[in-house]
């Protein structure tokens, strides 16, 4: 990923992240979900392996067994502050 692209995602309005079995949603501001998912189909995060993006969610689907943490930790790089919008 180029370090323009993150630091454009790091701006991008991501409201909440949750999980149901090998699914993340992210919540985004309207109009940002496609950037965001963007960003994920490029391999930032090893453990998404691709997205589909409405107006303001993200549907992103995990490997196998993939612990939340470990996604979360992923996306801590391009979203610092995600640990703070997890939704249990």
């Amino acid at each position: 990923m180029r370090q323009t692209d993150a630091n454009d995602a790091k701006q991008v309005g991501l409201v909440s992240v949750t999980f149901s079995g090998n699914l993340a949603v992210l919540k985004t501001h309207p109009g940002h979900a496609s950037m965001v998912a963007s960003f994920l189909d490029t391999g930032a995060v090893v453990q998404i392996i691709g997205t589909i993006a409405g107006d303001d969610t993200v549907l992103a689907i995990l490997r196998e067994r993939t612990p939340q943490d470990a996604v979360l930790n992923g996306l801590s790089n391009l979203f610092p502050d995600i640990r703070s919008k997890y939704i249990r």
